[in-house]
């Protein structure tokens, strides 16, 4: 029997299968040693904002604030986002854990790939991808490959030389071209290999002493020309053609020569991250949830998808759910962000109640949780 047609047989609703979530989350905890923290969007639903954002570091900052473990895994599902966040989390990632991996069984692009390369190991099994990281720039109304825009000015600034002079069309492309623009398209090209480059350097190949063939001695300008021929590979458009081409353990480890880890290779440890995908498509696909980030002691949900409600109104809530870290009592909490007060019977009914107005609550063991914070970063992004 396949993992989803398990679930779907107990025929648990959303707040049942969030309460698994949280019961896996816990197991692989137990089983590896590592805190597992949770990053994943629902990427079959279009008009949400499912990217990576500098939002995203403050929730994720929250959460894992009080934390006090040494080796944290990552669990991420992206279609990508800003290289920038991607550059923020990486930093607060290192400089709160001694170890840092990243567990991928669906798709991580772009600037997904992009932080994943700031881990120790980077896990996939057969389904997980990383992407491309080249740069996607507007040109006029589309976007497009930073890498294919430099390529054809290159390319005319080559059959100008060589010419004389362009084509009349071409001219006229090339005299709209202004030189910020140029400069811009290029840094952005740029930006994203520079941090592949500085993260495989300084976190995945910081153990890297000896070659694998030749068992000769690794040093550092070694692992910095290794790291500059990835993180090349990567930003090659002309290679990969599209800026969404899935690249898998195989191609990563033969065609890139980026060591990853098949996760298949440790059958416990598959099965529960296997299952714990499974448990998220379920709730993005029966609620109106399309971005999960959570760990075993918080979770934060984010509800905006709009669906239908009594004909023509939408559901619009955060669901919020915390833990006492002293005796474990769990609260679980949302915020209706419309002005149906239906959707407080439905999210009611689950067993739900309202964020509380007040910054602090106190628990039946005594046990003070501070809201504020929590609050603050919630209300500033809604």
């Amino acid at each position: 029997m396949s993992y989803m047609e398990e679930y779907l047989r107990k025929g648990l609703n959303p707040s049942q299968l969030e309460d698994e979530l949280i019961n896996l989350i816990n197991e692989y905890d137990e089983l590896t040693g590592k805190h597992l923290f949770l990053y994943s969007v629902d990427l079959n639903t279009p008009d949400v904002p499912t990217s990576i954002s500098i939002d995203d570091l403050y929730t994720i900052k929250d959460i894992l604030r009080n934390d006090k473990s040494e080796k944290l895994s990552f669990y991420i599902e992206t279609p990508g986002g800003s290289g920038v966040a991607a550059e923020e989390i990486a930093q607060f990632l290192r400089n709160k854990y001694d170890y840092v991996d990243f567990i991928i069984v669906g798709e991580c692009k772009s600037a997904g790939t992009i932080l994943a390369m700031c881990g120790d190991e980077i896990y996939l099994n057969d389904t997980g991808s990383l992407g491309p990281i080249d740069a996607q720039i507007q040109i006029g109304r589309s976007y497009g490959s930073a890498h294919d825009y430099m390529k054809w000015v290159e390319d005319k600034i080559d059959e100008s030389n060589k010419n004389g002079q362009l084509n009349n069309f071409d001219a006229l492309m090339v005299a709209q071209i202004t030189p910020n623009e140029l400069v811009g398209v290029q840094h952005s090209l740029d930006y994203g290999k520079e941090l592949v480059t500085k993260f495989l350097r300084k976190y995945k190949f910081k153990n890297w002493k000896v070659t694998e063939t030749k068992g000769k001695p690794v040093d550092d300008n070694l692992r910095q020309k290794r790291a500059e021929e990835i993180a090349d590979k990567l930003a090659d458009h002309s290679q990969w053609k599209t800026h969404g081409r899935s690249l898998k353990i195989d191609t990563l480890c033969n065609d890139i020569k980026l060591k990853v880890k098949n996760l298949t290779k440790t059958p416990e440890v598959c099965e529960l991250v296997e299952r714990i995908q499974v448990l998220l498509r379920l709730i993005f696909s029966s609620s109106s949830t399309y971005k999960i980030m959570a760990d075993k002691n918080t979770k934060l949900v984010k509800n905006a998808r709009k669906i239908p409600y009594n004909d023509f109104e939408e559901l619009n809530s955060l669901n919020l759910d915390l833990t006492c870290n002293n005796c474990g009592k769990e609260f679980k909490y949302y915020i209706n962000l419309s002005d149906n007060p239906l959707i407080d019977m439905e999210l009611q009914n689950q067993g739900r109640t309202p964020l509380p107005e007040k910054d602090i609550i106190i628990c039946e063991c005594g046990f003070e949780l501070n809201l504020k914070e929590i609050k603050n970063n919630i209300f500033n992004k809604i």
